[in-house]
């Protein structure tokens, strides 16, 4: 696809947005609505609703509408060599352009301008543990036939599977194979994001996230892929195209078979938790510097060699089934226990392994 908006790519990740400072993005998304046909629109919680034209089902797209990042005087976006970086003009710094997740809501905004009947939402707050999703009403999905989102890093991903829960059903798979093919995508796990909250909240068809763009997301290295998000955009319509018409039901109890027939969770638990302690509380840190401590790194020594690869966090959970690690920051697995294996001169399965 030609990059025919570029333009209202740029001007979307010019909008600063953060976690309880939405507003922002919330009067960029009504202003790009007087453009578009046939809309009608409503606000609950801070989150925004979008119908557009008249259908008995519809299918659906989502977003979020924050990101993680401070909000600067000075927000600069350059594009260099087929990428958009971003800058803060006040010391020339590289800060996180916040492809995580206005990525999301441009390509959401774009199927709104190119499909006549559908749905959108987006939501507030997702990266304190989807907050707007949590608090969404249900009802506006009671007519949709499929929920998408692009809420994921790189390129190629297609999530279907998060937190050992089902998101979409054997037939919505097959359905989409040709498309996966075309596009060079592949079904994988995932990390929490709104679509697995909606499944939580009881939503009854199928849904999927998948990556659309961004690179390095939760740092001041993000970065977004000028070619990776338009061909995102030419998948998702791909799959509205190849979707629409149908309504793509999963019963709970398939949801529910998967988890039980896979490892259910990270750190032995499922969402947001680690052990048996609420993800986010004292508690859980507390919990998680004794994880440290049994490696022998005490809280304030902790450094690089025991962050994340792909954006520092600190914050990494231990998912026994895969023998892998899982980051809480970028909702990506790291490839941070093997260094740490080979670190410690001790192999996989070896009764020193600290697991």
């Amino acid at each position: 696809m030609k990059h025919e908006n570029k333009k209202g790519l740029i001007e979307t990740l010019s909008v600063q947005t953060a976690t309880y400072k939405t507003k922002n993005m919330e009067l960029f998304i009504y202003e790009q609505l007087k453009s578009i046909e046939g809309c009608e629109t409503y606000e609950d919680n801070g989150n925004i609703y979008i119908t557009r034209g008249e259908a008995k089902t519809y299918p659906c797209i989502v977003a979020h509408t924050d990101t993680v990042h401070d909000i600067y005087k000075n927000f600069n976006i350059f594009e260099l060599q087929g990428k958009l970086i971003s800058i803060d003009g006040s010391n020339m710094n590289r800060v996180g352009i916040g492809g995580d997740d206005k990525v999301g809501v441009f390509i959401a905004l774009e199927v709104l301008r190119k499909v006549d009947v559908c749905k959108v939402a987006f939501f507030r707050d997702e990266e304190v543990g989807c907050v707007g999703s949590r608090e969404a009403d249900m009802s506006f999905f009671d007519d949709t036939e499929f929920v998408l989102q692009c809420d994921r890093q790189k390129r190629s991903d297609f999530v279907t599977n998060i937190f050992a829960t089902k998101l979409c059903s054997d037939d919505f798979s097959e359905a989409i194979k040709p498309v996966l093919e075309k596009y060079k995508r592949k079904e994988t796990d995932g990390g929490l994001t709104d679509v697995y909250q909606l499944v939580e909240n009881g939503l009854g068809v199928s849904c999927a996230n998948m990556s659309c763009g961004y690179y390095d997301p939760h740092s001041n290295n993000e970065y977004v892929i000028i070619n990776h998000v338009f061909s995102t955009l030419s998948f998702v319509l791909k799959l509205f195209g190849t979707l629409s018409g149908k309504v793509w039901e999963v019963d709970s109890a398939d949801r529910d078979d998967y988890g039980n027939n896979h490892y259910y969770g990270y750190g032995n638990s499922r969402y947001g938790s680690w052990g048996s302690k609420k993800w986010g509380s004292d508690d859980y840190y507390d919990e998680f510097d004794e994880w440290n401590r049994s490696f022998g790194i005490e809280p304030e020594d902790k450094d690089d060699d025991y962050c994340c690869p792909n954006c520092n966090g600190t914050e990494i959970l231990e998912d026994d089934f895969d023998e892998r690690l899982w980051c809480c920051s970028c909702g990506e697995f790291t490839d941070v226990l093997q260094k740490l294996i080979d670190d410690m001169a001790i192999e996989p399965g070896d009764d020193e392994l600290p697991f």
